[in-house]
């Protein structure tokens, strides 16, 4: 298993999963959401980022999206964590 940022190419494995993730969630889910999430991936200056795990053939299996925010008190940055979901075959 090989974690990564999700690249161009991985739209369609990433956006089955998302899907799969809002419908677990009884989210509705439209393609102006899916492509909104999708650009904020590849968005450098956005805070929301991603991972993706990809099996040995290169299928992705699962996503996470995350965000860093400051913690001023402590002078550091934490991470939030939005999003996790893996595949009901790979878990």
């Amino acid at each position: 298993m090989k974690i990564e940022a999700p690249t161009l190419d991985d739209r369609k494995m990433w956006e089955a999963l998302y899907r799969g993730y809002a419908d677990f969630y009884r989210v509705p889910m439209n393609d102006g959401m899916l492509d909104t999430v999708w650009g904020w991936l590849h968005d450098a200056d956005h805070e929301v980022n991603g991972l993706v795990a990809r099996d040995e053939d290169g299928a992705l299996l699962g996503f996470t999206h995350y965000r860093p925010f400051a913690r001023p008190l402590r002078a550091s940055a934490g991470m939030f964590l939005d999003d996790v979901f893996v595949t009901p075959e790979a878990r």
